[in-house]
């Protein structure tokens, strides 16, 4: 900003400064400009310099350098966001474009060249600040350069006319006024046919994508993490993203998990790993206040957030138009389960249009979330969300706890699957009653979720049989866990006996398949033998 200014005055003093101070001038051109400023004209997602409409013709009035000084101060009084690089940026366009002027031995190219120069200048700066935003969307640049050049040749006509008579000035001045109606209608009439394009291209984008993503819930790859980079990179193209960051609730630590990442730097993700906010911290955003169509949108200036929650790219572009995304915005979309219950969410940054979501972009992320629920379920993340008492068991298919399995395996180390089995359950049922019997299932499955839920997954087969799967610890000790775990329902109730069948693997040497086959037969040994033991295979 300071180098600016250094240039611009630089450039604006290279001859004698000369400023207009003809106050009827001065004043309708000040009134002109800011009647521009609330001009919201655009070609594509950039913001026209309306300004230019206006000071072309005062520069037969004007000189230049007071055109400069005074679009300078109205964007430092009038601009409603970042008023002072605007005009500071400004102030080195109109300076640069003043430096030509001067330049420039013919007169009728005088104001053309101005226009040029400032132009050029503007390319220039925003090829600095955004080189990969430039170098992909040249053409609305060039279009805006065009109709504003053909403007100043309009006006510069006033230069070959053998005297002034206020008839030619009217005609010049009506001729000028065609042109600038005919240029912002064709402006308006582009974005329509680019809107109606870039839909188009949208709901391509989103049939294709769709269809990977269910490519992806169905794959038969056994790395978690591998899928979950597939799913998350193209969750990112089907949504218009360029950054999503997964995460999930670990209610156990009260602590937010980051599961999966795109877009961002590695080391941005495992900072953001190694150092997960609390759920209290985050849990409150997710509030009525900022919920829009079941997805939660907080703007930049609403709330402060935890530096811990968002992450500031340095690198990301920002752009001077009405709903831009601002790099402080913050969506959240949450992850809910079949009870409506949030156990994670996605939040997204960076989206590729530089827009805040629509109303149809919030409920189509709110859509591929279930997708992501439907896939995490499959995973060993299931663990996450296991909350209340039983809710676990009851909602969860045996296909989709041996698909959990499978992938608890492919990432531990040492795997113990168990079977347990309440001996002569039949019996107990038919002398104290069903509803007593029902008590013993309900406690052992109690018992299971309050001491084992940390360090297993498990699943009721039936009401006298659980199944489950330790991880990573040794076979020692999960026969330590299940010798107290017997002894503590045989206190509870004396006449119940449990059987119990073990199989173990170490470095994934056996698959899921064989280890229920193992834990079948152990179990079988265990209640030939009389019930109430531990028989390991």
């Amino acid at each position: 900003m300071t180098l600016s200014i250094l240039l611009g005055t630089y450039f604006l003093t290279f001859k004698d400064f000369i400023f207009t101070t003809e106050p009827v001038f001065l004043g309708l051109f000040v009134v002109g400009l800011f009647l521009a400023l609330s001009l919201n004209l655009k070609i594509q997602r950039y913001l026209f310099i309306s300004e230019v409409m206006v000071f072309i013709p005062f520069l037969l009035f004007l000189t230049p350098e007071t055109v400069t000084v005074v679009i300078a101060l109205v964007y430092l009084v009038f601009s409603k966001r970042n008023r002072i690089i605007r005009a500071a940026f400004s102030y080195l366009m109109y300076s640069f474009g003043t430096f030509l002027y001067y330049l420039m031995p013919i007169d009728f190219l005088k104001i053309p060249t101005f226009v040029f120069g400032a132009l050029c200048l503007n390319l220039v700066m925003n090829y600095f600040f955004s080189p990969l935003e430039i170098k992909k969307e040249l053409k609305p640049f060039f279009l805006s350069a065009i109709l504003t050049l053909t403007l100043s040749i309009v006006i510069s006509f006033a230069y070959i006319f053998p005297e002034i008579k206020v008839s030619n000035l009217i005609f010049l001045f009506l001729e000028y006024s065609l042109v600038s109606y005919v240029m912002i209608e064709y402006i308006k009439h582009y974005n329509v046919t680019l809107i109606e394009k870039i839909e188009y291209e949208n709901l391509k984008n989103e049939h294709e994508n769709l269809l990977e993503l269910r490519k992806i819930i169905y794959s038969d790859k056994k790395d978690v993490n591998e899928n979950l980079k597939e799913l998350m990179k193209t969750i990112c193209k089907v949504s218009g993203f360029n950054v999503a960051l997964m995460s999930l609730f670990d209610k156990s630590s009260d602590r937010v998990v980051r599961v999966a990442h795109h877009g961002l730097r590695e080391e941005d993700f495992k900072r953001a790993a190694k150092n997960p906010p609390k759920m209290s911290d985050v849990i409150k955003y997710f509030n009525k206040r900022f919920n829009v169509d079941e997805v939660y949108f907080i703007p930049n200036g609403v709330t402060l957030f935890d530096s811990s929650l968002i992450f500031l790219i340095p690198e990301r572009n920002r752009f001077e138009y009405e709903n831009a995304w601002q790099p402080e915005d913050l969506l959240l979309v949450p992850i809910e389960d079949e009870q409506s219950n949030i156990i994670g969410y996605i939040s997204f940054d960076v989206p590729k249009s530089g827009l805040r979501p629509t109303s149809h972009d919030l409920k189509f992320l709110r859509f591929v979330s279930w997708i992501v629920y439907e896939f995490l379920k499959k995973t060993p993340y299931l663990k996450y969300w296991i909350s209340d008492q039983n809710v676990y068991l009851k909602n969860i298919s045996f296909p989709e706890f041996i698909r959990l399995c499978e992938n608890i395996i492919e990432s531990s180390y040492s795997s113990v699957l168990v079977r347990v089995d309440i001996d002569n359950f039949d019996k107990i049922n038919f002398e104290k009653g069903p509803e007593y019997a029902e008590t013993i299932s309900d406690y052992i499955e109690k018992y299971f979720y309050e001491k084992f839920s940390s360090i297993s997954v498990f699943y009721k087969l039936t009401g006298e049989e659980f199944i489950f799967l330790f991880s990573n610890i040794s076979k020692m000790s999960a026969i330590n866990y299940l010798d107290r775990m017997r002894e503590d329902v045989k206190q509870k109730f004396p006449e119940v006996t449990l059987s119990v069948g073990i199989s173990y693997s170490e470095e994934r040497e056996k698959s899921l398949q064989e280890l229920l086959r193992e834990s079948k037969n152990a179990l079988i040994v265990a209640k030939k033998s009389g019930g109430g033991r531990t028989m390991v295979l």
